[in-house]
């Protein structure tokens, strides 16, 4: 079964838009990542196991209420 001009546009549509969003996502985490990367090393955080950094970016978190 094939699909119609009007369902392959509209296909189109939403792969353009998948992929814009995989972009806008992938900035994200890019930036997220430079975000953690600089409480790291301002709070000595790169010398702690993971469990224990998790631990210390949420009281960080909570202290400054961006959570």
């Amino acid at each position: 079964m094939s699909l119609t001009p009007a369902e392959q546009k509209k296909m189109k549509k939403i792969e353009k838009l998948l992929a814009e969003k995989a972009k806008e996502r992938e900035a994200l985490i890019a930036k997220g990542a430079e975000v953690f990367a600089k409480l790291a090393i301002k709070f000595n955080l790169w010398q702690l196991d993971k469990k224990t950094a998790e631990t210390e970016l949420k009281a960080i978190a909570e202290k400054h209420k961006t959570m």
